[in-house]
């Protein structure tokens, strides 16, 4: 039936015995007429291969009567010999063919396994055919005792089918062929080898191999009559090719069956090496009653290399072929029996291949749970059609949803109620896949090879994280049967398989960390189970600690009272048992969080934050901090005005309080308003010093503020001090209508004449109202750009004509801006190209109040490295001016910034060039200046960055004597986007006023 015969090698039906020093390499077996067992081959002794024979026992052992008492016994010959056929005389002596180095070779042995040194030459016969390769690998003895051999041999150009027969003393029977020996060619000059020979009844020889006559390699068979010549009756030459796959066919053995049939048997390469089968009628005609065509070609599984050696006859017809296969990896024996039209014999190996055992690991992937079951029904195997047909696996005692069965390789998903797919066919149903079984219902598709290949890839695993050490499943085959199969219903065959499971360690897992609220400055706020937990399936929870790996900032977490810092450790079973608790440290703050991390003492550790939310408590007073905060604070203010003072405060309570702002008292409140949200404290009606209202009449008054934040609430008594102010001043409201027409200034118009954006002050004018207009005028002067002038009286009459203010003529000059003092005395300075030796520097010419120039044009700035440019002048009322402009890469930063230079009356320099700007980041440029008659002066500049956002527009104080007055000032107070272009006027008291353009986006204000 195909199973191991136990009563065999020790009860395993297998024996392995080792013979030389190497690799030892068994070729053939013949069972004697005593039921002992000879195997021949070659195996290694003193450095070179020699036959090898072993005899053994019916029961596998060793007869140690055979050979040197071990049941081994070797040639002994000189060289490399080795054995590849045995043959046994009807006197018992054994005959064993193969090579010795290029030539056939034919030993002869005693019964006892020594040599025959009456035969041959010293036991044995070498035979040459052309001075070539030649090889023996066949041996079969006629009725009359002569020996054939069949193998290959070498033309010198190609190899032929090669026999030689032998007289019973071992010389050539020169009757065949008249030399006793004879070489075949199959195609042209082909490469043919001869590898199993054998006789028919009527004494022909058959000898099979494989030839490339074709191309590829394919099966070979010849027949020869008894005298050696070609039997033409067959196949019409007495040689037949024939091609089994798309690759190379290997004719290995040969048989003939008692109908005269001829089997010849080896392998075949179709996808991948297969057992492969052709049977011949005797004229060497295939015999298609044989698998449909004569040929039979057998995979044993998937991609396995399958390699048919051998076949035999069996006396009921059918047939054995023997080889090996690599279904496991690993070259194993392999053996099919086919019925006598070629299918498989379903009742060859049909013994159960369950009850093995399988490991699976907890959380790996499914393991299969046996990967060489097969089913054989000898009903279904024997139509190849399994339908009806079911298989159930469910665990012994019952079913267990952790059982979970899945598919693996080319079985497709078993989805329940869904098709069954093996290899792309659907070859039935799942008809149930849940809750712990499995059930596959089978349909026409289901052949014996799916059927079989589907049930290897069924795979296990168990979804539980604590599963069982063990389970057994238990396979149950129905067959489905309802009357085709014939009378008893269905009937089933059962198995099973024992998954052994190794449990792993579950890792533990943060199931909840919601973390709390508390109150702010509370404690013994206990963190419980619901706020924090962590799970294991494996362990309790005192065996899964947290340790402490970050402690809050605001407060504390304190196990039974005590404070836990960083390494502390603490368990789940202390947070089940309420003992892990926070303490809030009373700071304004609204969050507090700690870090840890948990592990169950293996494995991965698992981590998080621990988030507390603090719900804020309102115990912080609000305190005035205005006019430097305090009780009481002092004020003075001006007459006339309403505005006294912005009351402002703090609150450090967090989120920050609605403060609002109120009057409670105070001897002069009624006299008084403050605003509740904004804290800006001003007079109902502005006070007249000459007019007191306060109650003592004496310009104090006296006013109480508080501050509230809905509960605390803070006060402070403000004493303000009226001042008096000058009423000599009166503002006098002008006529804004136009004196006259407009006029054009320049007299010059061809070319370009232009007041440009960055000029400082294009116009001047002197107390009695008489003016001076400045510009540039394009090629002019007679190179580019020059600068000139007109001066007008109060009626807006020309005095004179233009006239040039630049000496200098070469490049250009640019941006004039001009400065008059009240009786009419002007400065004009300009920027002019490389007139200073590098780049642009700042030039200026003085004139007279009849327009005559004073002096000559003059140098301004002292520092001429790179470019100084946008001037501006402006001039006090004793003629001293005061002019400035940006300076390229003088400030420490290597930018820009702003410089000015005082000048007397007469023009002398008055101390050194100074720098403006006290902040040097980035860019400052573009300035503007003016003075009061006393000469005190302000200038301003735009800024680039230094109010958060592009440029802003800052400007500092300087007294007549070019000292600063206090740090330099932002001048802007809405900072988003740019501020950049501006301009600065100034009163005689000193009071000056900033105007400039804003930015936001496209637009402009």
């Amino acid at each position: 039936d195909g199973s191991l015969d136990t009563s065999f090698g020790g009860g395993t039906g297998k024996v392995a015995t080792a013979i030389g020093i190497g690799a030892d390499n068994a070729k053939s077996v013949k069972v004697l007429a005593n039921g002992k067992i000879l195997v021949v081959g070659s195996a290694i002794f003193s450095g070179s291969y020699d036959i090898a024979l072993v005899q053994y026992n019916a029961d596998g052992s060793l007869d140690t009567s055979f050979g040197g008492g071990d049941g081994i016994a070797n040639s002994g010959i000189a060289g490399s010999d080795e054995g590849n056929c045995v043959a046994v005389q009807s006197d018992g002596k054994i005959l064993v063919a193969g090579s010795d180095n290029s030539n056939f070779l034919l030993a002869r042995f005693l019964s006892d396994g020594s040599l025959d040194t009456s035969y041959g030459t010293s036991g044995r016969v070498s035979t040459d055919f052309a001075g070539g390769l030649d090889k023996a690998y066949s041996m079969t003895l006629q009725a009359d005792g002569k020996a054939l051999l069949g193998g290959l041999t070498f033309n010198g150009t190609s190899f032929d089918f090669g026999v030689v027969r032998y007289h019973t003393d071992g010389t050539h029977d020169t009757s065949f062929n008249s030399t006793g020996k004879v070489s075949i060619d199959l195609g042209a000059n082909s490469n043919d080898t001869g590898y199993a020979i054998t006789t028919q009844t009527d004494g022909k020889i058959l000898l099979s191999g494989w030839t490339d006559a074709d191309g590829g390699n394919d099966f070979g068979l010849v027949r020869l009559n008894s005298n050696g010549s070609l039997d033409t009756t067959f196949n019409g030459t007495g040689k037949v090719v024939t091609p089994i796959g798309s690759g190379s066919d290997l004719g290995l053995s040969v048989t003939v069956q008692s109908d005269g049939k001829i089997l010849v048997a080896g392998q075949s390469n179709t996808a991948g090496n297969n057992f492969a089968a052709v049977r011949y009628n005797s004229d060497g005609s295939l015999d298609t009653t044989f698998g449909g065509t004569g040929k039979v070609d057998t995979n044993f599984g998937g991609s396995s290399d399958d390699r048919g050696a051998a076949v035999l006859v069996q006396s009921d017809g059918k047939i054995l072929v023997a080889g090996t296969s690599t279904i496991n990896g690993n070259y194993d024996f392999a053996i099919g029996r086919f019925n006598t039209d070629g299918s498989l014999d379903a009742r060859f190996n049909t013994t159960s291949t369950l009850g093995g055992t399988v490991a699976y690991t907890e959380g790996g992937s499914p393991v299969v749970l046996d990967n060489d079951v097969s089913i054989f029904d000898i009903e279904l195997s024997s139509l190849n059609n399994f339908s009806g047909a079911s298989l159930t696996l469910v665990r012994s005692g019952g079913t267990n949803a952790q059982d979970q069965f899945s598919a693996t390789g080319l079985l497709g998903v078993l989805t329940q109620a869904g098709n069954l797919v093996y290899n792309g066919t659907t070859i039935g149903t799942v008809t149930t896949n849940s809750g712990g079984t499995l059930v596959l219902t089978f349909n026409s598709n289901a052949t014996q090879t799916n059927v079989n290949a589907a049930m290897r890839l069924i795979g296990y695993s168990n979804n539980s994280d604590t599963p069982p050490s063990s389970v057994q499943i238990n396979w149950t085959f129905n067959d489905g049967n309802s009357g085709s199969q014939g009378t008893g219903g269905a009937l089933t065959a059962n198995g099973s398989t024992t998954v052994n499971i190794t449990a792993t360690n579950d890792e533990q897992a943060l199931a909840i960390n919601t973390g709390m609220t508390v109150l702010e400055g509370s404690a013994g706020n206990v963190i419980t189970t619901a706020m924090l937990q962590t799970t294991d399936v494996d362990n309790t929870a005192g065996q899964l600690v947290y340790t402490v790996t970050g402690v809050p900032t605001n407060g504390f977490i304190r196990r039974s009272g005590i404070d836990l810092t960083v390494s502390s450790t603490f368990t789940q079973a202390d947070i089940d048992a309420g003992i892990i608790t926070y303490l809030h440290n009373d700071s304004e703050t609204s969050s507090d969080s700690f870090t840890f991390t948990v592990d169950d003492g293996s494995g991965t550790i698992s981590g998080g934050t621990f988030i507390v939310t603090v719900t804020a408590v309102n115990d912080n007073n609000p305190i005035i901090t205005s006019n430097s905060g305090g009780a009481t604070a002092s004020i003075n203010v001006n007459e006339n005005a309403t505005t006294v003072t912005t009351v402002t405060a703090t609150d450090a309570d967090l989120p920050s309080q609605t403060l609002t702002y109120s009057k409670i008292g105070g001897a002069d409140s009624a006299l008084f308003t403050v605003d509740g949200s904004t804290g800006v404290l001003s007079f109902i009606t502005a006070p007249d010093y000459e007019n007191p209202t306060d109650i003592g009449g004496d310009n104090t008054y006296e006013v109480v503020v508080q501050v509230s934040d809905g509960t605390l609430t803070d006060t402070q008594t403000i004493t303000v001090s009226v001042k008096n102010v000058a009423d000599g001043i009166r503002v006098t409201p002008l006529s804004t209508g136009p004196l006259g027409g407009e006029t054009l200034v320049n007299t010059t118009t061809s070319n370009v004449q232009s007041i440009t954006s960055n000029v400082a002050q294009a116009i001047a004018a002197d107390a009695s109202g008489n003016y001076v207009v400045v510009w540039g005028s394009n090629a002019q002067d007679g190179d580019l750009y020059g600068i000139f002038a007109q001066r007008f009286n109060a009626d807006g009459v020309p005095q004179g004509t233009e006239f040039q203010i630049n000496s200098t003529t070469t490049d250009q000059q640019l941006t004039p801006t001009v400065a008059m003092d009240r009786t009419g005395n002007f400065v004009v300075t300009w920027m002019s190209n490389l007139q200073d030796g590098d780049s642009y520097g700042i030039y200026a010419q003085r004139y007279n109040a009849a327009g005559v120039a004073q002096g000559s044009e003059f140098l301004v700035n002292s520092t001429t490295v790179n470019a100084q440019t946008s001037p501006a002048v402006a001039m006090a009322a004793n003629g001293s001016f005061i002019i400035n402009w940006t300076s390229s890469g003088q400030d420490p930063d290597s930018s820009s910034g702003i410089y000015a230079q005082r000048f007397d009356a007469s023009g002398v320099a008055m101390g050194g060039e100074f720098r403006v700007n006290t902040y040097t980041s980035g860019t400052q440029q573009l300035t503007s200046i003016a003075a009061d008659s006393a000469g005190n002066f302000v200038i301003t500049w735009a800024s680039d960055g230094q109010d958060g956002s592009n440029y802003g527009v800052f400007g500092q104080r300087f007294d007549a004597a070019g000292a600063a007055q206090g740090a330099e000032f932002q001048v802007n107070t809405t900072t988003a986007d740019s501020q950049l272009y501006h301009d600065v006027t100034m009163l005689e008291d000193g009071r000056f006023a900033v105007a400039y353009q804003s930015r936001s986006g496209s637009t402009y204000e």
